[in-house]
């Protein structure tokens, strides 16, 4: 039983250290321009102040564009809102398809601050 214990309290520990942002500008990037096109995918918006000021820690995401897939904007409009995971898989679409986007940094601190560091690992 107490193995048990221990092994919940393991899986639910987030990194003490925030995942590092990966050394995006010292490699030579090769396949960018294959994936500019996706680009075209996204729209971006920004949260609202409300919005931010309902967590705790979220000041620096003011006047950060967040991405949005079309879909998503229709699905928002529908007054059923957008989780939270959604927003960070799309953070990573633009991520992965622009690591030099001016906003990499705060993308993942707050997918730093909302995930566990293994989830982060594995889409950083």
């Amino acid at each position: 039983m107490k193995q048990l214990e221990l092994q919940q309290e393991e899986k639910s520990n987030i990194s003490p250290v925030p995942p590092l942002l990966p050394p995006f500008a010292s490699r030579n990037d090769r396949v960018g321009k294959y994936f500019k096109r996706y680009l075209k995918l996204f729209v971006f918006d920004e949260f609202s102040p409300k919005f931010i000021a309902s967590f705790k820690n979220m000041e620096y995401m003011t006047g950060v564009p967040i991405p949005l897939r079309k879909e998503d904007v229709e699905a928002f409009r529908g007054g059923s809102g957008l989780k939270v995971l959604h927003i960070a898989e799309n953070m990573s679409w633009i991520m992965g398809i622009d690591p030099g986007f001016r906003y990499v940094p705060e993308y993942i601190r707050f997918m730093n601050q909302f995930f566990n560091y293994k989830i982060l690992e594995g889409l950083v």
